[in-house]
């Protein structure tokens, strides 16, 4: 999935076995975390998480996120 943000804006990480997310541009908060371009996050076991854009900047942001199955 790609996903482009808004500053400010959130989006649902899908619910799966195993997610990984890889930043493109901007600053991103995934859970607690913080995240730059170049960032990357493997999540196992993902349920009710959100990304949202502009964590320190606020600007907007644009993230890839493959979702797979156990």
């Amino acid at each position: 999935h790609v996903r482009r943000l808004g500053a400010g804006e959130r989006t649902a990480v899908p619910d799966a076995a195993f997610v990984y997310v890889h930043v493109v541009r901007g600053e991103v908060r995934l859970d607690a975390v913080e995240l730059g371009p170049g960032d990357s996050a493997r999540i196992t076991d993902a349920k009710d998480l959100e990304a949202g854009a502009g964590a320190g900047a606020g600007a907007p942001a644009e993230l890839l996120v493959w979702e797979m199955s156990g």
